[in-house]
């Protein structure tokens, strides 16, 4: 009797369980969420996003995705006019328009749908920079989140004779030990400021070493003391010649990859790209924390917001608690070699196979876009490029061309604001 009571039980509750996910599908029919995204057009990520989207549809069969492909550069246009025209897409990459978008309150609170509570500590760096609104809500949802850490020629440290650097006087003293003539540099920086957006996350290494800020509380500080100290150091390390000079940093990562260059400064895709570019050298690299005092690195971040006006909110608030699950974490972290929302998501396994990852997992980070200023993210960063050209060319000061840096970015801002 009570076996058969229990027995009664079980299949209750199996037929609860079936009646949840009917009324769960059917709640949403055949709902059809767009996902706006450049990744889409990139080889290797698109064949990622498309496989983790097919694991979505397949548990929630009333939801398909549609994909729209936008390039990386169209992302900030696109958007603004597509929620300005009453027909924004579900689910956008969002790109530099991130800060707008919170500020004028563009995007939907995630809180509202994601209970954070459940990963309370493991919310990795990137979601206490530009992922908040002034009311202490989530209002973007990190995708991904690349520290930039140190990659260096283990063979050519023990040729030299020298230890991994943990402090920047040791990296400095590396450098120079480890460049010979213009067979070998030590280290490689973008020292043309054509190369705007490379050159400013080269730069912002620096002022993140010295715990420096492009801006604090929506506040832009291009020429405080920490700023100024970190271009004196690019200076040093230009004129030291530990560095190529005149080569783009495409040329100077294959520089690397061949074996040429001991240390960069890269983010964990780097580490494919050797593979793609020279396997053989896999076998000589090692990786470190970079040797700062403040123990900050420079990252990219990457956000997913849904806009307010978006049709299907619910569906698309779905996707993301799909997203933040543990186990479609550490899925995504062994697939792209990139850490997401949640830090501690590589397995044992994982690590084992890649010891090389170690020191990205909850990296200490920050973003080089300028808080509280991302709309204005291209024209800041070529007045700092530009002025760092005048110190590395001209041997203008870093304090004069920083403050004519800053003197600059407020007339730009001021005259945007009219």
């Amino acid at each position: 009797m009570k076996y058969a009571l229990l027995k009664e039980e079980r299949r209750s509750i199996r037929l609860i369980g079936l009646m949840l996910i009917l009324i769960t599908s059917l709640s949403f029919g055949d709902t059809k969420i767009e996902f706006m995204h450049y990744q889409f057009l990139e080889p290797g990520k698109k064949e990622i996003m498309d496989e983790l989207i097919s694991k979505f549809e397949s548990e929630n069969p009333g939801i398909k995705v549609t994909k729209t492909p936008v390039p990386l550069a169209d992302i900030p246009k696109v958007l603004s006019t597509r929620i300005a025209g009453n027909n924004p897409p579900d689910i956008s990459v969002m790109s530099t328009i991130t800060s707008k978008a919170i500020a004028l309150g563009w995007l939907e609170p995630l809180n509202d749908y994601i209970d954070f509570s459940s990963v309370k500590g493991m919310l990795c760096s990137a979601w206490d920079e530009e992922a908040k609104g002034p009311d202490g809500k989530y209002y973007v949802f990190v995708q991904e989140n690349m520290p930039h850490q140190m990659f260096y020629n283990k063979r050519l440290f023990a040729e030299a004779g020298l230890n991994v650097p943990t402090t920047i006087e040791e990296f400095f003293d590396a450098a120079k030990k480890l460049t010979k003539g213009n067979q070998q540099y030590g280290y490689f920086i973008v020292t043309n400021p054509a190369e705007t957006g490379r050159m400013f996350m080269d730069i912002s290494r620096w002022v993140y070493a010295y715990d420096g800020r492009w801006s604090r509380n929506n506040v832009l500080t291009l020429n405080e003391p920490n700023v100024i100290k970190a271009v004196e150091m690019y200076k040093k390390i230009y004129d030291s010649k530990v560095v190529p000079w005149g080569t783009d940093k495409g040329t100077s990562r294959e520089l690397f990859w061949n074996g040429k260059i001991a240390m960069a400064f890269e983010g964990p895709y780097f580490y494919e790209w050797i593979r793609a570019n020279n396997p053989s050298l896999l076998s000589d690299i090692g990786t470190a924390p970079v040797p700062f005092p403040s123990h900050l690195c420079a990252a990219e971040n990457l956000y997913l917001g849904i806009p307010k006006n978006a049709p299907n909110k619910q569906a698309a608030m779905k996707f993301l608690n799909f997203l933040i699950r543990k186990d479609i974490q550490q899925w995504y972290i062994e697939k792209t070699c990139i850490e997401g929302a949640l830090t501690g998501m590589a397995s044992t396994a994982f690590l084992n196979a890649n010891p090389w990852y170690k020191p990205f997992i909850g990296a200490k980070t920050r973003s080089t876009t300028i808080e509280g200023f991302s709309e204005y993210q291209t024209e800041i960063s070529q007045i700092v490029t530009n002025q760092l050209g005048q110190v590395l060319y001209n041997n203008k000061s870093a304090k004069t061309a920083m403050d004519d840096a800053q003197k600059e970015a407020l007339e730009l801002v001021s005259r945007q604001n009219k």
